[in-house]
């Protein structure tokens, strides 16, 4: 105990008889008691040592009061009304710490409780759905807008729903657990100029996605939004497919070369969307049609060589985007 509460009166009337030395003897043992929170050693030398008793009047005097004031135990020199003030002290500190884990309990329940009203708000003024998310990562090229990691990537209201921002679309972009954390109260929009173009193009195509693991757009789309299994960025798992690689390689038609596609595609990370169009226009020109396709070049190499950017890479037919033969069943 680093205090305790002295009343003078009481130790006035029970010490008026003592002596000089007596009185100091007794204020310095009640002292040690209060400190160690116990009775005192049965040892008297080590007694007469931690209140630095050193004459021999001193410890006469100590034993005086010790005989007077103190009860022998088994756990040493006991002292009841220090027993006393100790117990209520700790009694007192025990209640206090329980009323403050409850007023923690409280601000917490109420943070989460203020959060969730304000989420409501704002999908009240607007939402989006998985797929306008993982539009919104796309034309962000997976990563973090502001940092440009792409690892631990987060919904970042752009005006905070602390501000009455919105939960549409409009008011959503990718940023990185750290930068999200620390913006503040700021309504900048770090996403490309032509974002909303990018995502209007990628919602007006259908998504597909044939695999041997499932053939569910749902499923794809819950795969896509999947915590990161790897998120400490210094140690990279070399084994991840590159995001939009697996649809990519169901969509070309020459499958060779595997590795060195999946490779490339890592390099360049090109957009998906516009690489399954090109692929689309290009497998019905004549020079991937004829003899087979045998000209059809190594999807490594048709990726080095960013083959997505040779003409157009958007014709729709009645309104939808064009694909390959063998792919329009998939829809």
């Amino acid at each position: 105990m680093n205090f305790y509460a002295f009343h003078i009166g009481d130790y006035a009337s029970d010490t008026r008889h003592l002596t000089w030395l007596e009185d100091i003897a007794y204020r310095r043992l009640i002292d040690l008691y209060y400190i160690r929170e116990e009775a005192l050693p049965l040892d008297m030398r080590q007694i007469y040592r931690l209140i630095v008793a050193s004459t021999e009047e001193q410890r006469e005097a100590v034993d005086t009061v010790i005989g007077e004031f103190f009860t022998l135990t088994e756990k040493g020199y006991q002292h009841d009304r220090c027993e006393e003030e100790i117990a209520k002290a700790n009694n007192k500190k025990a209640k206090a710490s329980i009323a403050a884990q409850i007023s923690v309990k409280a601000r917490e329940i109420s943070s989460a409780e203020n959060r969730r009203l304000r989420i409501k708000e704002a999908r009240e003024k607007g939402t989006h759905s998985k797929e306008e998310w993982i539009a919104v990562l796309d034309a962000c090229g997976n990563k973090c807008v502001k940092c440009g990691t792409d690892q631990k990537i987060t919904k970042d209201h752009i005006k905070p729903v602390y501000q009455g921002g919105s939960d549409s679309i409009e008011n959503i972009q990718p940023l990185c657990s750290s930068c999200n954390s620390a913006k503040g109260p700021e309504n900048q929009d770090f996403r490309p100029t032509n974002w909303k173009e990018s995502v209007e193009r990628s919602l007006s195509e259908r998504l597909y996605f044939v695999s041997e693991r499932s053939t569910n757009v749902d499923e794809y789309i819950n795969e896509r939004l999947a915590p990161n299994p790897n998120p400490n960025p210094n140690k990279k798992q070399t084994t991840a497919i590159p995001n939009g690689f697996a649809e990519f390689w169901i969509a070309y038609p020459k499958k060779v070369g595997k590795g060195a596609a999946e490779a490339a595609w890592k390099k360049h990370r090109p957009s998906l969307q516009i690489c399954l169009n090109a692929v689309a226009i290009a497998s019905r020109s004549a020079d991937w049609t004829k003899d087979g396709g045998q000209y059809i070049p190594n999807p490594a190499t048709w990726i080095n060589q960013r083959r997505w950017e040779d003409g157009a890479t958007h014709i729709p037919i009645d309104g939808k985007p064009v694909l390959p033969e063998f792919m329009r069943g998939a829809l």
